[in-house]
């Protein structure tokens, strides 16, 4: 049998998805895993207790409709992860993509560092990003119609909110799943200007912000809180705590520099016994904060949990909605004083994102890789045709939706953890598969 006949029969995705399963056998993913986080889902689900809001309740509420507690999570996991990577090659079949590269997708997404990785969690981030996948399809889907109904226009802002509320960071698909339609429809239409185009686009927009709206609203009126989760004080008060500084003191407001006192002054006691790295004259180089920030993030990185920590002291008296509301406030107020070193903070964090979603990538790197050697052993690629610019247009638009839903929350607003890392590169393997799948596909072409 010819390889040609092997690599894309009509049996090679149900294979390729055997191996993968095996995959995750050996590695033990399908025997759920508690995380620190999974308690927290299960308080959420107590909508009358303001201080159970910090999350969403939904994940919460799925958790406690399963049977056999979390058994079979794993398994859930799984299929409904599988059944997203298999309409997302369903649609891109719609646009004209052969469905000989379904099989490259399925090994994309299916041996991905988040399904590799994060499958046996009790966490919503396996069901999160198969639903930011099945918005993309959707997305894709409307592109490539001739017109969009009211009744698909409101669905698909109704599933804008279902996926923000298993991960509220991803609230930018509110933003950019629009203009994931957006540009395909553009390139589907050979990038003619079209009203029409930019119109559905602004609409498309404007319903996920009336659903988001709408469920911020609902959480005003029970717990007098606006926020979708309680994600902008939370989250936000390490990154302040890793700017602020004795000198910073005097440059915030009245109100905000009792709490910054004590947070100076845990912060120091943590670096007399070693609980903080102390990066003050470590080296010549590395002199001040900003130096750290900007050429040596890791020792941010190593110090952000303990600094998240010691900035909730105030937790200890109010409620978890004050609470948020008040470290929100003073953070800001940090940053503000700060801009330098805010800055600084941000390039840090960008540079240990970008690096690490493509250097600890398993799926990207393991078609990169053959890839190198292809051309380390050929010297020659000839392959770029319209067809295939255009795929290589979708399929890119498709990485940088991944990667920008992840990249911004995580270093504007707090820190580029391997979750958010792993996540923000779960398409970008989707590049050198899709190279590799057209080099393979013209070799044996050729050879007919």
């Amino acid at each position: 049998m010819r390889y040609r006949d092997i690599l894309f029969s009509k049996n090679s995705i149900f294979f390729s998805v055997i191996f993968i399963i095996l995959i995750h056998f050996f590695l033990g993913n399908f025997d759920y895993k508690v995380v620190p986080d999974t308690q927290s889902y299960i308080d959420a689900t107590i909508i009358n207790d303001a201080n159970n809001s910090k999350r969403t309740p939904i994940f919460g509420l799925f958790l406690k409709a399963l049977p056999s507690q979390y058994q079979y999570l794993p398994i859930f996991h799984f299929s409904f992860l599988f059944a997203s990577i298999y309409f997302f090659c369903k649609t891109l079949n719609l646009l004209g993509f052969s469905s000989k590269f379904n099989l490259f997708v399925f090994i994309v997404f299916g041996l991905s560092n988040i399904s590799l990785f994060y499958m046996p969690y009790v966490h919503p981030e396996i069901i999160a990003n198969s639903l930011l996948l099945f918005g993309i399809s959707i997305a894709l889907r409307y592109a490539n119609k001739e017109r969009i109904s009211f009744l698909q226009i409101l669905v698909f802002g109704f599933f804008e909110l279902i996926i923000i509320l298993f991960k509220p960071s991803f609230i930018l698909c509110i933003l950019l799943l629009p203009l994931i339609y957006f540009f395909s429809k553009r390139a589907i239409n050979g990038f003619d200007s079209n009203k029409k185009i930019f119109k559905n686009t602004i609409i498309l927009i404007f319903s996920g912000i009336v659903f988001f709206v709408s469920y911020s609203a609902l959480r005003y009126i029970v717990h007098n809180d606006f926020h979708i989760v309680s994600y902008g004080g939370y989250n936000i008060v390490g990154l302040s705590a890793t700017l602020l500084e004795k000198d910073t003191i005097p440059k915030l407001q009245p109100n905000h520099q009792e709490l910054a006192e004590k947070i100076v002054e845990k912060k120091e006691q943590f670096f007399r016994d070693k609980k903080l790295v102390n990066y003050h004259g470590m080296s010549s180089v590395l002199s001040s904060k900003d130096s750290m920030l900007i050429g040596y993030f890791d020792i941010a990185a190593r110090n952000y949990d303990v600094l998240s920590d010691i900035g909730k002291l105030s937790l200890q008296t109010d409620s978890w909605v004050e609470f948020n509301s008040k470290m929100q406030s003073f953070s800001i107020d940090v940053i503000f004083s700060e801009p330098l070193s805010y800055s600084f903070y941000v390039v840090g964090a960008l540079s240990r994102f970008v690096g690490k979603s493509l250097v600890t990538n398993f799926s990207f790197l393991f078609f990169l890789s053959i890839f190198v050697i292809y051309f380390i052993l050929k010297k020659s690629i000839t392959l770029k045709t319209e067809k295939e610019n255009f795929e290589y247009y979708i399929l890119i638009l498709i990485a940088l939706f991944f990667f920008f839903i992840n990249l911004v929350p995580s270093i504007i607003v707090s820190f580029p953890a391997q979750r958010y890392i792993d996540a923000g590169g779960f398409g970008l393997g989707l590049i050198p598969s899709f190279l590799i799948f057209s080099i393979l596909n013209k070799i044996f072409d050729d050879s007919k």
